[in-house]
């Protein structure tokens, strides 16, 4: 069941993590944190053709501290 597989890391990547491609390859990217009261953090990271995107983020009362890093290629859009 390789689908299952995939879609389970595709849906933990852009909706719990919340990294989500503006651009092909990542080239721009922006972060939007997945917003379940439940959740109060997650980590991780998504491969790119230009290296890994590395993402960290908490919830601090009602918005988030967020890290991001990410290869020189790839910009964050906040």
């Amino acid at each position: 069941f390789p689908y299952t597989t995939l879609f389970r890391s595709i849906y933990l990547q852009t909706e719990i993590l919340g990294i989500k491609p503006l651009e092909a390859g990542f080239t721009k990217f922006t972060v939007v944190p997945h917003s379940d009261s439940t959740l109060t953090h997650a980590e991780g990271a998504v491969a790119t053709p230009y290296g890994k995107i590395s993402v960290k983020w908490e919830k601090h009362g009602d918005g988030y501290k967020i890290k991001v890093d990410a290869p020189a290629e790839c910009e964050y859009v906040k």
